[in-house]
Parts: structure tokens; sequence; C-alpha cells
């Protein structure tokens, strides 16, 4: 049981970070990147 929980948490990550970069690239494709970075701070 131990193994599955670290195994989905490790899903649950890579995901994330998947996502993550899914978007930061969509962002910087469409020219936004500038105006994300403004917003973040």
């Amino acid at each position: 049981m131990n193994d599955e929980l670290e195994q989905s948490c490790w899903g649950v990550a890579s995901w994330t970070l998947a996502g993550i970069g899914i978007v930061l690239l969509a962002v910087y494709l469409l020219g936004g990147f500038d105006t994300a970075v403004v917003a973040a701070n």
C-alpha cells in the first residue's frame, strides 16, 4: 500500500509539472510572457 501511495504522489507531481510547463509554453508562444512575469510580481 505504501508503494501505491508513493507512486500516486509521483503521478500527481509529474502531471502538475507537465501542466505548468504546458501553460508556460502556451503563454510564451502567445507572446504574453512579459505580462505574465509582471503579473507574478
